[in-house]
């Protein structure tokens, strides 16, 4: 019995053996570099120069500076890098992006943080609003093209809503109500 017992706890051992998962070994340090214009734009949203200028930036920026325990510093164009991935795609996942740049769970959070304020902070000197001149110009030009009362676009993306005319109705009339 005890033979039987002793081949049946080996079985189990070989059941329970580590399987090695396939990592993205070296991800970042290999195959990104390897990129084409189209494919990086692709996966980052962003053109090459442009993540350049975002890395120096950030480098300089209080919110790489300030660190955090005594873990090894990330550097800032992993740092912008792994935004842009995660932030460029909705289906990602905390730990997709973690496994793929190689970096904690708890890293990736401190990374997307610091990176979201200092890009928040930043917006103030990047994003500027037309003047009300530039306004009546755009309009004009929008109208050109039967879009009225347009003076801008996000992304040049539609985004096309179904709905039918009763349900446009009752809400048109619930927001005329209010």
């Amino acid at each position: 019995m005890s033979d039987h017992s002793s081949s049946s706890d080996e079985d189990l051992e070989d059941m329970l053996d580590v399987v090695e998962i396939p990592k993205n070994v070296d991800y970042f340090q290999k195959t990104v570099p390897l990129f084409s214009v189209e494919q990086y734009m692709e996966h980052f949203r962003l053109r090459p120069e442009k993540t350049e200028e975002l890395v120096h930036l950030f480098a300089t920026s209080q919110y790489y500076n300030w660190q955090e325990g005594d873990a090894l510093k990330v550097s800032a164009l992993k740092c912008i890098t792994v935004f842009l991935w995660f932030a460029s795609d909705e289906a990602v996942s905390f730990r997709d992006v973690s496994d793929r740049f190689n970096i904690t769970k708890s890293t990736l959070f401190k990374i997307i943080r610091r990176v979201t304020v200092f890009l928040n902070n930043l917006s103030q000197e990047v994003i500027t609003w037309p003047t009300d001149a530039e306004k009546k110009e755009i309009e004009v030009h929008f109208s050109a093209n039967n879009f009225t009362g347009v003076i801008g676009v996000i992304d040049g993306t539609h985004i096309r809503i179904f709905s039918s005319s009763v349900l446009f109705v009752s809400a048109w009339f619930c927001n005329l109500v209010r």
